[in-house]
């Protein structure tokens, strides 16, 4: 999509849940299967992109639920969303083990 230039702007809406009623009901497989799909899927795109197109490559980023409308690279994406959104999930995910004792 923002490698290829197909896409040029988006919508991010924060704070919201991506828990649809089917997986509300998954185990910790199918928990797992889906983040690894996701992290897979991350490195595939990360593979193709050169350094770059990580400070060349830009989009428009309409981040709604907090009025901000900004124009991003690649490389802002990527360490926005990994060393900021991930890392925060990471310590949902540790909590969650730690109350389960798993």
């Amino acid at each position: 999509g923002i490698l290829s230039g197909e896409i040029e702007e988006y919508e991010l809406w924060s704070d919201l849940t991506n828990v649809t009623p089917e997986r509300a009901d998954y185990d910790l497989t199918q928990i797992n299967a889906d983040i690894e799909g996701h992290f897979n899927g991350l490195d595939d795109s990360l593979s193709g992109m050169s350094d770059e197109d990580l400070e060349t490559k830009k989009v428009m980023m309409h981040q709604r639920s907090r009025g901000i409308d900004e124009e991003r690279t690649l490389n802002t994406l990527l360490e926005r969303t990994l060393n900021g959104h991930i890392q925060d999930h990471l310590a949902q995910l540790k909590e969650l083990r730690e109350a389960l004792a798993i």
